[in-house]
Formats: C-alpha cells, sequence, structure tokens
C-alpha cells in the first residue's frame, strides 16, 4: 500500500509559516502518531525547495538542490521510520508557474492529497502587498499596479481547477484561514484536517504580529537593497513591527487598498467562492469566507507620505533598539 503524502502547497499569508514551525518544532511527537515532516529537502522550516523542482526553473529566494538528491534522501528517511503519513510543505507551491504534473511524476511512489489554504481574497491582497513592499518584491509608490499583478492569484477556483485533473477530487483538502474567525488554533485545524490529533503538550510558537504601520511601511521601501529577505532584514522587520505596536496607524490608514478595489476583487469572486463553498465545503448558503469584508464600511483615506519627523523618530527607535542589542550580546559574552 502507498503511504500517503499531504502536499502542502499555502496559500502564503495564510498562517503557512505557523504551521510549518509547528511541524518542524513538534516532528517527534507527530511521529509517535505516524506522521513524518521529513528533514530531507528543509529549507528553514519548510521544503521549498519543492518550488524549484516543479516549476521547470530556479526561484531566488529558494536554496537550489538537486531532486534526485532530496527524493534519494527523502526515501531513506521514510524507510528508517514507522509511518503511514508524509507531510511536505512550501508555499512556493502556489505559485503560477509550478506544474501540478512534475508533483505528480515526482510522488509517483505516493497517494498524494493536497493541503490548501484560502484567505479572504481582499484581506490576502492586502497582506501581500504590504509584504511585496517589505521584502522589495515591489519599489516605488504605485501599489494599486502591483495589486493588480496580483488579483489572478485569488481566483482560487483556477487554482484548485489546475491540481484537480493530476490528482482528483478526492485528493482535494481545503481549509480557510480567516484571523480573528476562528477558535482553535491553525495548527489543530491542520492537524484535524489530515487525521492527526493535536496533543497539549505540543509546542506551538507564540503569534508574532509583524505588521508595520504605514509610516515604517513606508521607511522600508526608501531603503537601497532592492531583495530584502535575509536574516539581517528580518531583524529590522522585528524591531519595526515593535515601533508599529507602538504608533499604530489611524483607522483611516489601515488599508494600503482602497475600499472600492478591495470590494471590486471581491464581487469578481464571489460566485467561483460560492461554488468552491458549496462543492468542497458541503454549505448550501455557499459562503466560503464566514467574516463579512468590510471594504465599504471601513474608513479609508490616502496615505500623506512619510514626514521628516517621523523619519527622524523611527531612525532614532532603530539606533536605540539595535545598541540594546549589542549591548545584550556583550553581556552574554
Amino acid at each position: 500500500m502507498k503511504k500517503r503524502l499531504i502536499l502542502h502547497i499555502g496559500q502564503p499569508k495564510s498562517a503557512t509559516t505557523s504551521i510549518q514551525s509547528f511541524l518542524k518544532n513538534n516532528r517527534g511527537a507527530l511521529l509517535e502518531q505516524g506522521v513524518l515532516y521529513p528533514e530531507s529537502g528543509l529549507q528553514y522550516q519548510a521544503h521549498h525547495c519543492l518550488g524549484t523542482f516543479f516549476s521547470g526553473g530556479p526561484v531566488d529566494w529558494i536554496k537550489p538542490l538537486d531532486p534526485d538528491a532530496v527524493k534519494a534522501a527523502l526515501l531513506a528517511e521514510i524507510g528508517a521510520v514507522d509511518c503511514h503519513t508524509v507531510v511536505m510543505s512550501s508555499e512556493s507551491l502556489f505559485y503560477p508557474r509550478v506544474d501540478p504534473a512534475l508533483a505528480r511524476r515526482y510522488f509517483a511512489e505516493f497517494d498524494v492529497r493536497v493541503f490548501m489554504t484560502l484567505r479572504r481574497q481582499d484581506e490576502w491582497l492586502e497582506s501581500a502587498l504590504r509584504d511585496n513592499i517589505k521584502t522589495g518584491h515591489v519599489n516605488g509608490t504605485d501599489h494599486l499596479a502591483r495589486a493588480a499583478t496580483l488579483v489572478s492569484s485569488v481566483d482560487y477556483e483556477a487554482q484548485i481547477n489546475k491540481w484537480v485533473p493530476v490528482f482528483g477530487d478526492d485528493s482535494m483538502i481545503l481549509t480557510t484561514f480567516e484571523p480573528g474567525g476562528n477558535r482553535e488554533p491553525v495548527e489543530q485545524r491542520f492537524l484535524d484536517s489530515i487525521g492527526a490529533v493535536f496533543q497539549p503538550e505540543m509546542h506551538v510558537e507564540p503569534t508574532q504580529n509583524d505588521r508595520l504601520n504605514r509610516d515604517c511601511l513606508e521607511y522600508v521601501g526608501l531603503l537601497r537593497a532592492r531583495r530584502r529577505i535575509s536574516a539581517k532584514y528580518f531583524t529590522f522587520f522585528g524591531i519595526l513591527a515593535e515601533y508599529s505596536k507602538q504608533h499604530k496607524d489611524p483607522e483611516e490608514y489601515r488599508y494600503v487598498l482602497p475600499p472600492d478595489f478591495r470590494a471590486g476583487v471581491m464581487a469578481d469572486n464571489a460566485q467561483k467562492n460560492a461554488r468552491i463553498a458549496r462543492k468542497y465545503f458541503n454549505r448550501d448558503d455557499g459562503v466560503l469566507f464566514r467574516q463579512e469584508p468590510d471594504a465599504q464600511q471601513a474608513p479609508w483615506a490616502p496615505y500623506p507620505g512619510l514626514s521628516r519627523a517621523a523619519a527622524v523618530r523611527i531612525g532614532e527607535y532603530l539606533a536605540d533598539q539595535l545598541y540594546r542589542q549589542l549591548e545584550a550580546c556583550q553581556a552574554i559574552a
């Protein structure tokens, strides 16, 4: 009998990193249940190399690995333990360039289940755009133009229909991610969905709010480096996130994207979402996301730009926090 392989493909910005960290941190406890989260192919806490294996070319932020070597190491790792289920995860598999047929050939020895988490389209676009600005994928201030290039990513029916012909309807495991709307932790919901048991003693990392306020987001966008994805910048972003908690945006600056854009995206996807809800969630009412969009109700105003005074405050805060970190390192040494 083939072993079951859960291929967790994202969606990005839907607590994917939290789930990956949880799976990596609890490998021993999960293996006791017959669930293996392999070390083979790991980059950080996820199997990002799969995104290059199945897309026919390199991805700049993913470490290049040899597909045959990873496959051999994976099979050896599985053979050395007692497991019935293997979980591999990377949000890079959600990208349009990924070819599911390549994934099927690569995992021919397994009974594959494709796990996909969906986030409400307007909220995902806002989160993804902010992340693009922060990490340097988008430069300048024409944020609507960048958001328009991301709209195709939230056609979830098209994404599902790309995988179904290759693996079949029965292979799809779909959940939704609605921050603040689900009572149980996302880690528990993931295990429930794959038939594993969440145990109270399992380690769950505290939820980190890395959202930057508009001034910090603008400040980061002024940096000369165009690819801000290294550990150096993660430290930098962490400090700015703390600053943002202390200097929250006025409500009208909460969203980068204006309400008419967000409402339009939801309207364009309404019928597709309803079909997904009925087919994959057995919801006769056709409601995929329980939390109602606030695109038309929330106050919104164009962000006026980063003032010199705000830039100075951010710079002073950065200098102070970096010096504190240096003092702490020197004290340990």
